[in-house]
């Protein structure tokens, strides 16, 4: 199968994209980047982005063909102190490309989505972070029910913790947030067909059980 990744330059997407190569089941990776990227592999293609809100007819009749995609472009919570642009990179970047490439689809089509854990009480600053992020998944699910096809899933981890932090320090924080090795294990298993039951929205202990 063939998966396009967003966000390979990231601190998700960089470990999704080694996953995704080192995949035995996965034949092609189409990246689609703004920055170019520093691994190379037979299996990999980049495509270069200056926009992600908008998609040539030749881009998507290519990309068309694949079956899953890792979407892990998205505002980051230091993003939101600009609420247009952390509105137009988390929600319209990703329903863009949705909503461009679904009418092409021919089979069942993957999306998975790395969302955020919603915040609980007492916590307005996150609360107005989380609304763009709510419309997203809301509209993903919307899409999804006009295309029997097109099955997103929403990853919620409430952090995302470095391989610095250790085993002592994930055993710690883990009511609170997952590995990055972990999300990024569970973002290429349910990409690749292993998937989970519904509903379609995996929080910190789906990724550590998909992970594992």
């Amino acid at each position: 199968m063939r998966v396009v990744l967003t966000g390979a330059t990231g601190f998700v997407g960089s470990r999704v994209l080694r996953r995704l190569l080192a995949e035995a089941g996965v034949t092609g990776v189409t990246c689609l980047t703004r920055r170019p990227l520093d691994v190379r592999s037979d299996k990999l293609t980049v495509v270069r982005m200056d926009d992600f809100a908008h998609y040539e007819d030749a881009l998507l009749d290519r990309l068309a063909g694949h079956r899953a995609c890792v979407w892990t472009v998205g505002g980051s919570a230091s993003a939101a102190k600009d609420p247009v642009e952390y509105e137009r990179v988390t929600h319209t970047f990703t329903l863009a490309f949705a909503r461009a490439l679904v009418p092409r689809l021919t089979g069942e089509f993957t999306f998975c989505h790395v969302s955020a854990r919603r915040p609980g009480p007492g916590a307005a600053a996150r609360r107005a972070t989380r609304a763009p992020r709510d419309r997203t998944e809301q509209d993903l699910t919307a899409l999804a029910r006009g295309h029997e096809g097109f099955v997103p899933y929403a990853f919620r981890p409430g952090g995302v913790l470095s391989e610095r932090a250790g085993a002592a320090g994930r055993l710690l924080l883990a009511p609170f947030g997952v590995g990055v090795g972990d999300l990024a294990t569970a973002l290429v298993r349910v990409a690749c067909g292993d998937v989970p039951p519904p509903p379609l929205v995996l929080r910190n202990a789906d990724i550590r059980r998909l992970a594992r």
